[in-house]
């Protein structure tokens, strides 16, 4: 494996954290965004759900881009206007402007999150693949909790405006960085014919519908946990929020890291011929037990059983990443990767993250209860593993002659 390859997927790894930093610094200061500014909670709600949107809306376009420009001008360009929007959310006082910014970080980190994994795999050699994937995923986990801490510091220190400022201000020179780099070819995508001859079979495809649905209800889960869980322990367990944030998000920035290399361990030491309907085995066992202690944890009358329990959901949780996305791209036709992943990002965010954080609410405000409302949460986990269960059983893919 070539040595600019590595150095770029350790980049994106890198990269990968201050996406996720820079996407929940938000949930940080909001507190002190609503102080200063005067918004209500169904303002700050819209500024909050805006990243969603513009990362949905614009997931479906990605890989257009990628037919008329190599991948390091996509990806610094990506890094770029994230980056500058996020600076540029210390400026602005406005609530549509401040919305129209999150709505852009949504668009660059879109584009970085599709075009990343299909160029990981593209790039990496099987014997690199399971080692390339752990350090992209392991970078979610450290990044929320980077966020979550950072910018609950730089709120106390210097102040939310200048703590986005100089958050965004990281990225612009790593894009202009980005940009300089030797050109790294890869496969070029298919022809628009054969994009639309694919995406015709592609969800016509059991395997492939199967796959991101069962990461639909992961997302769901996930998405529903980390938005709720601070609430939850503040509200029914008595526990400070300020501490508990910190203690959250030190615990999810542990599980994520030990979770996230562990699911490449399992891979490297138990499937190492990377066989699709053993890793879908694999997830269904972590994610069954995931479930259940889920359960247990909402169930706990304690802080200290709810941590625990908590903590084991995560690394259970995190530890799908890498056989999920090893999984996911042997059930894709050749060409399609950049398109694939697009469609699975939408379909994830739309029915997973944004649904899972406004269902709980709903259930919470219809039941008056969100204790009872959470346990939707890891039933959800277990609608994804009988998912993957069943997908397990449906025959590989096989390119059709018309394709080339």
């Amino acid at each position: 494996m070539k040595t600019e390859h590595k150095k770029l997927i350790y980049l994106l790894a890198g990269l990968n954290v201050l996406n996720f930093a820079d996407r929940y610094i938000l949930s940080a200061v909001a507190p002190s965004i609503q102080r200063d500014l005067g918004f209500t909670d169904g303002q700050l709600g819209m500024i909050g759900t805006a990243f969603l949107w513009g990362f949905v809306l614009a997931s479906p376009f990605v890989s257009n881009l990628l037919r008329r420009f190599s991948p390091q001008v996509v990806l610094a360009f990506a890094v770029f206007i994230w980056s500058a929007a996020t600076a540029a959310t210390g400026v602005v006082r406005l609530l549509f402007t401040m919305v129209a910014l999150r709505a852009i970080i949504g668009v660059g980190q879109v584009i970085f999150s599709t075009i990343s994994p299909p160029l990981i795999d593209s790039l990496t050699v099987k014997s690199w693949k399971a080692r390339a994937m752990s350090m992209y995923y392991a970078a979610v986990p450290v990044g929320v909790a980077i966020g979550f801490i950072a910018g609950g510091l730089m709120d106390m220190v210097i102040g939310w405006q200048m703590g986005f400022i100089l958050a965004g201000a990281l990225g612009i020179p790593i894009a202009l960085a980005i940009h300089r780099m030797p050109k790294i070819k890869i496969p070029k995508s298919a022809s628009m014919e054969q994009v639309k001859k694919s995406l015709n079979e592609l969800f016509a495809h059991p395997k492939y519908i199967l796959t991101v649905a069962g990461n639909v209800f992961l997302e769901f889960a996930l998405a529903g946990f980390a938005f709720w869980a601070p609430v939850y322990f503040s509200r029914q367990l008595n526990y400070p929020s300020a501490e508990g944030s910190i203690l959250f998000g030190t615990i999810f920035f542990a599980t994520g890291v030990v979770g996230t290399f562990l699911g490449g361990w399992l891979v490297d030491n138990f499937i190492k011929s990377q066989n699709r309907i053993a890793l879908m085995k694999l997830l269904f066992v972590l994610l069954v037990p995931a479930a259940m202690m889920g359960f247990v944890a909402i169930a706990a009358n304690s802080v200290l059983g709810f941590f625990i329990s908590m903590a084991v959901v995560q690394i259970l949780l995190f530890s799908c990443f890498t056989p999920f996305a090893l999984a996911f791209f042997q059930v894709i036709p050749p060409g399609m990767k950049e398109k694939a992943n697009s469609a699975n990002l939408f379909i994830s965010r739309l029915l997973g993250d944004m649904l899972g954080i406004w269902l709980v609410g709903a259930l919470s405000t219809a039941l008056g209860s969100l204790s009872l409302a959470i346990y939707i949460l890891p039933f959800m986990l277990l609608v994804s593993a009988l998912i993957w269960w069943f997908s397990y059983h449906v025959p590989d893919f096989v390119p059709s002659k018309a394709r080339v």
